[in-house]
């Protein structure tokens, strides 16, 4: 006999989100391209306005074990290995963040609309295994909208060239 909750209890939805949370040890920036080339001046070299910094905060690094993982290759010539997928608190974005006097957070910054060839940096982690992410930028090629209402799922390009 089911009581009147249903056969869930109300929180049930929310259960892993406290797991996920957990997880999120590693630093993480998101830049957004400017659509600018980078240019070069002479006695002070190139300049990087190709991208902005949009989103940076704690998140959680993995394979990508779905079937959207693959490699990808052009005229027989590995190109790219989909291989990464980053989640992303929502609402974590420390970019644009209000500090208290103690340097606490207040309020978080806005989150931006991911998108298709953003970059997404490793700034450090406590993961085992995933030091060798560290400074690799990989290339956004689907921000998902996830079935969870706190993560976004950015699926990466690894070992772009």
């Amino acid at each position: 006999m089911l009581n009147h909750f249903g056969a869930f209890h109300p929180l049930f939805a929310y259960y892993p989100r406290t797991a996920l949370q957990g997880t999120q040890e590693t630093l993480i920036e998101v830049y957004a391209p400017t659509g600018q080339l980078a240019e070069w001046t002479p006695g002070v070299g190139m300049s990087d306005t190709t991208t902005t910094l949009v989103w940076r905060g704690h998140g959680r690094v993995q394979p990508n074990i779905d079937w959207r993982a693959r490699d990808r290759d052009f005229a027989g010539e590995l190109t790219a290995t989909h291989a990464v997928r980053v989640q992303l608190g929502i609402n974590k974005n420390h970019v644009g963040a209000v500090l208290d006097g103690a340097g606490k957070i207040v309020t978080y910054g806005d989150d931006p609309t991911f998108a298709k060839d953003f970059i997404v940096k490793v700034v450090e982690t406590q993961v085992s295994g995933a030091q060798g992410l560290v400074g690799l930028p990989m290339v956004v090629r689907n921000a998902l909208v996830s079935d969870m209402p706190w993560v976004y799922n950015l699926l990466c390009d690894a070992g772009t060239r």
